[in-house]
């Protein structure tokens, strides 16, 4: 896998592409309130969260 700004870009924009047609699926482990970040935090530094960890705002 190249290193380069340029194969980045290019990845990047086949993830929105991805995105906007719904063919984008990410894991989400858990999801807290902002006023449970240290929680959400506190799972993270364990790393094995299991998915990504979402704040809801």
């Amino acid at each position: 896998m190249p290193d380069s700004g340029a194969y980045r870009s290019a990845a990047r924009r086949r993830l929105v592409e991805l995105a906007a047609a719904g063919g984008l699926e990410v894991p989400v482990s858990r999801t807290f309130t902002f006023e449970q970040a240290p929680d959400a935090m506190a799972l993270v530094a364990t790393g094995h969260p299991g998915g990504k960890i979402a704040l809801v705002l």
